[in-house]
């Protein structure tokens, strides 16, 4: 029964199950009992809707759909959408934790992101006095898998184009007060980064350290 138990609580780490029990049946006269493993999957998909008033920035609508268990496969894929009375952000992300055909169990996440949050506060309304906007597109994937029973590895690459705009959506170089909005010059500044990390778990004391780069 113990190693029953663990294995319920295998299966529920699992994240796709709503109840996971276990009804032991004997198995004639042998002396020894069948286990059955009765399993009530959850619900793969859910949206959800909101909205508000404040006095912040960020009130507005909101919106999402989530799903969880794509195609049978204990994927995740989460859209969203708010929308305020100046920002706005627009996020997908998807999350496979165990690629298909692999025997390494690599997981694989995605990202993308498109954002626009205000800047009046440090570059000043344009002489219009229209809003000064800053927008950022996001786009990165990640691969990680373990490496050995107390090592877990990372790597991905992260691309971020940034840069201002006026309330018509026309590209801005300079502020209000004539400074650059952008390093490169340019409408827009370009990003990439990489990264690797290997995070080390003590099963003993449930410890971990952390090596990034």
């Amino acid at each position: 029964m113990l190693q029953g138990k663990r294995d319920v609580e295998t299966v529920l780490a699992m994240g796709i199950m709503e109840d996971v029990s276990i009804i032991p049946q004997p198995a004639g006269d042998t002396g020894k009992v069948d286990l059955t493993m009765n399993c009530v999957e959850r619900v793969s998909g859910g949206f959800s809707a909101g909205g508000g008033i404040s006095s912040g920035i960020t009130s507005g609508p909101l919106s999402g759909l989530v799903g969880r268990n794509v195609f049978g496969r204990n994927q995740k894929l989460n859209v969203s959408w708010e929308r305020g009375q100046i920002d706005s952000i627009f996020r997908i992300n998807y999350t496979d934790p165990w690629i298909e055909g692999d025997d390494k169990r690599t997981s694989r996440s995605i990202m993308v992101q498109n954002s626009r949050t205000p800047g009046t506060l440090v570059h000043g309304n344009q002489p219009d006095n229209s809003n000064v906007t800053i927008g950022r597109v996001t786009a990165g994937v990640e691969f990680s898998r373990p490496l050995r029973p107390t090592w877990n590895g990372t790597a991905g690459i992260i691309f971020q184009r940034a840069g201002a705009r006026n309330e018509g959506g026309s590209p801005l170089i300079k502020d209000y007060y004539s400074s650059p909005l952008t390093a490169s010059g340019n409408p827009h500044d370009d990003m990439l980064l990489a990264k690797l990390e290997s995070v080390y778990t003590d099963s003993g004391d449930h410890g971990s350290s952390l090596v990034g780069a």
